[in-house]
């Protein structure tokens, strides 16, 4: 796995009860994961998003656990899926979720 491109931008927009995460598109991709961590432990993944925007939502369950967007320090990342098994990491970084 290739880390991601010095050039790669990530965006988030954020409104007091939506989170849009952004990011570049990777050429070849037929679809995206998007993972979200709290202290260092996976509390959502979405598979196969087919763009380069993701809402992330509200509440959710994960692994049978339910979790909320509350306010906080989260990170995120983003994986391109190629062809065959080929994952390329797009990017990684920090989120702050404001009250």
């Amino acid at each position: 796995m290739r880390s991601p491109h010095p050039s790669a931008t990530k965006k988030v927009s954020q409104t007091p009860s939506t989170v849009v995460l952004a990011w570049p598109q990777v050429r070849g991709a037929r679809s995206y994961s998007v993972t979200l961590l709290r202290n260092s432990q996976t509390i959502f993944r979405a598979e196969g998003v087919a763009g380069v925007r993701f809402r992330l939502p509200q509440a959710w369950l994960y692994q049978g656990r339910s979790y909320t967007l509350d306010p906080g320090p989260y990170r995120w990342e983003v994986r391109a899926s190629l062809s065959g098994k080929e994952v390329k990491k797009v990017l990684a970084g920090p989120l702050v979720v404001k009250p």
